[in-house]
């Protein structure tokens, strides 16, 4: 896969992702598919790749004053699961792949 890194904190990424060039991951369904190799083996990523999945200033559902903020990093199992979201997101939600894809991919 090459050069990996997982910051501490969102600051640390942010500076990570500008020094190293890294490609954020968060959950990964959809990057791993697009830089599969074809022979089986890892994925074949370019460039560094930057773990964000676990940082908890990504996850989340909040509100700010009228507004509803959710984390780039919430799994789409998460949104579901909670009574904030509004059900016309839970249904789209709910469009994406199976229970299993959910539980892994984030929002963002």
């Amino acid at each position: 896969m090459g050069k990996t890194y997982r910051p501490l904190s969102l600051d640390e990424a942010l500076e990570m992702a500008e020094t190293e060039n890294a490609l954020p991951l968060a959950g990964g369904t959809d990057l791993m598919v697009q830089h599969r190799s074809w022979s089986g083996l890892l994925p074949d990523m370019k460039r560094p790749v930057l773990f964000i999945g676990h940082l908890k200033e990504l996850q989340g559902v909040h509100a700010e004053g009228d507004e509803l903020v959710i984390g780039s990093g919430t799994t789409l199992a998460a949104i579901l699961r909670n009574e904030r979201i509004p059900s016309l997101l839970k249904e789209a939600v709910r469009s994406i792949g199976g229970p299993a894809i959910r539980s892994r991919a984030t929002l963002g």
